[in-house]
């Protein structure tokens, strides 16, 4: 069964000024569909848990802090950047 991905305003935003400012804008792309298609079939499988109920995930050149609720099968990206 998958999950549902939904990215705040403020992430989104973010991902946007990220894909703007790279040279390699097809490669942010790509992080951030590879991103979706985890989270969507198996969002613990490739993160690790963080403080209260959130979660990080590496995708380079992206990382994504997310909270996964079970109950309703829905994953929330709160943040994105470019680790240095």
């Amino acid at each position: 069964m998958s999950y549902t991905v939904t990215w705040i305003n403020s992430a989104l935003d973010e991902l946007a000024k990220l894909w703007n400012r790279t040279a390699d804008r097809q490669d942010v792309a790509d992080a951030a569909n590879r991103i979706d298609l985890i989270l969507r079939s198996n969002p613990y499988a490739h993160s690790e848990s963080r403080e209260e109920n959130l979660r990080i995930m590496f995708a380079p050149p992206l990382a994504v802090l997310f909270e996964i609720s079970d109950a309703d099968r829905i994953v929330t990206v709160r943040a994105v950047w470019q680790p240095a």
